[in-house]
């Protein structure tokens, strides 16, 4: 494979930069009209001599080293030496700065090494898995030709971008063209099921996930098709069968705590009021002792309320008041002194990452509460940005422990390139967990109104209980989990489906509770 891409670009480096003696001496008072005229030319030259050696020798770290000088030669073609040097870089496993080469070429405008050089930067850009440089690159690249030797992962990185912008139905049509023998295929048909979601069509989106269920070739995918099956039902308003396959999710699962969650609305939306408690104080263990959920407390309390406990809906409430209030009171102390200050928010997820990773799992010393942090910090966009970042980390390592580049003008640009992105990408991170911090602040006040209505709910019905011993009647309490002809205690805040990426947290409601109780 490198001795082709050596032919290759000794071809095109022949072809582009003149091969023939004779045709540069015919074509001699053309470049020079051409060099009068201040416009990019050809010509040959012992450089040029140097790294057409250079690449047939393999030496693509000092054919690359030679290129960049050539990027000061104004007679030059520069788009040309740009994505000459992004190939030599991209074959040394540089892909962050040579994406800049490639980045540079398109932006000249109109060259005849545009196409080619969009399709290496998507190629690149699919490599990282940062979505800056893929939707620039996916918005440049026609949709009716795709880069040939990049086909399936093309697709599914436009399908990403049509559903990141809210085209549902372009996204559908893209995840339809990854080829089933593709390594993007399992994971596009798992984003084609999100989309069939996302349009309120749960059995279209349950057909691709049964199948994927049969498909699946390893016990992570298999849970992770159990959870989506579930999901369908859930959200076909099929409980019962939504509860079977949440339950089948196992315990060693990466995805079991997750399932539990789910797992309690769906036996709430089912009536069943004893299982609901049961799924929640499974939750509330102490092994999920680090996990942000203070929405299961209300839940929990409100169950408590609709059965009659009410002293173990006061308890959960306290509980629920004492736990999450000092963490939001931490979280808004940081907030109020922090704002702006993204240096700070990228502290904290550092700190919460290395916690999460085992690292540093004796203590946390962040200022905003752990648990809070861990809930920020798995957030699918956050994740997908700290994986870039540790693969700019180590090529910036690779970068800066190649001798042969040091005391290079290429050093000290890539050196640059590579600083900057990994700010950038930083920054990024630190504006996300900024704005998922505000948001929870934002929640918790409306957890508190749920909260002192619940509370309500509880005085008023033991007054209602004690009024009923002090008159003689019996309070009798009906068989509330097989009473299924009733008016619904729990009603939808917001969007029955709101459904924005593929991470499921908090993504199937946010109920609230309208104060009605059957205790007789």
């Amino acid at each position: 494979m490198r001795k082709m891409f050596s032919i290759l670009l000794l071809a095109i480096l022949m072809i582009h930069f003149g091969g023939i003696d004779s045709l540069a001496i015919a074509q001699t008072a053309k470049r020079r009209k051409q060099i009068a005229a201040n416009q990019p030319v050809t010509f040959k030259s012992d450089r040029i001599d140097r790294v057409q050696k250079l690449v047939t020798d393999n030496k693509f770290l000092e054919a690359s080293i030679e290129l960049y000088q050539l990027k000061k030669d104004k007679r030059l073609d520069q788009a040309q030496v740009s994505y000459l040097l992004g190939l030599t870089l991209m074959e040394q496993g540089y892909q962050q700065v040579a994406a800049m080469q490639f980045i540079d070429v398109i932006r000249r405008g109109k060259n005849k090494y545009v196409r080619s050089a969009l399709n290496r930067l998507f190629i690149i850009a699919d490599l990282l898995g940062e979505d800056s440089i893929i939707h620039y690159a996916v918005k440049k690249i026609a949709g009716d030709d795709p880069p040939a030797m990049a086909l399936d992962p093309f697709y599914f990185r436009q399908g990403e971008y049509f559903s990141d912008n809210g085209n549902v139905k372009g996204a559908i049509e893209s995840f339809r063209k990854i080829s089933s023998k593709s390594p993007y295929y399992f994971l596009g048909q798992y984003k084609l099921y999100l989309s069939y979601l996302e349009l309120n069509q749960p059995q279209q989106a349950l057909a691709i996930a049964e199948r994927m269920l049969r498909m699946a070739n390893n016990q992570s995918d298999r849970h992770l098709m159990l959870l989506a099956i579930a999901r369908a039902y859930y959200q076909g308003k099929d409980w019962e069968k939504a509860i079977r396959y949440y339950k089948m999710v196992p315990r060693d699962s990466l995805y079991w705590p997750q399932a539990l969650f789910e797992l309690s609305w769906a036996q709430l939306r089912a009536a069943r009021f004893r299982s609901v408690v049961g799924t929640l104080q499974t939750l509330h263990s102490p092994f999920f002792e680090n996990e942000y959920n203070p929405e299961t407390f209300i839940v929990r309390s409100i169950v408590y309320v609709y059965i009659c406990r009410f002293d173990e809906a006061e308890k959960t409430l306290m509980v629920f008041d004492k736990v999450f209030g000092g963490y939001v009171k931490k979280a808004r102390s940081f907030y109020l002194s922090h704002k702006g200050q993204l240096r700070a928010y990228w502290d904290e997820v550092r700190k919460a990452s290395l916690r999460l990773e085992g690292k540093n799992s004796q203590s946390h010393d962040g200022q905003i509460p752990y648990p809070i942090m861990k809930s920020i910090v798995t957030s699918g966009e956050i994740q997908k940005l700290l994986k870039y970042i540790i693969r700019v980390n180590q090529e910036l390592a690779r970068w800066e422990s190649d001798g042969k580049l040091k005391g290079h003008s290429i050093f000290s640009y890539g050196r640059k390139v590579l600083s900057r992105r990994l700010q950038v990408a930083q920054n990024q991170v630190a504006k996300l967990a900024q704005y998922a911090l505000e948001r929870k602040i934002e929640d918790w006040t409306d957890l508190q109104e749920q909260a002192q209505f619940v509370m309500y709910e509880v005085v008023n019905g033991k007054k209602e209980a004690l009024k009923a011993i002090i008159s003689g009647v019996s309070d009798k309490q009906s068989d509330l989990d097989h009473d299924k002809q009733r008016e619904f205690y729990v009603n939808n805040g917001y969007e029955y489906w709101p459904v924005d990426t593929e991470y499921w947290l908090d993504e199937i409601g946010n109920y609230h509770y309208m104060g009605k109780q059957q205790c007789r």
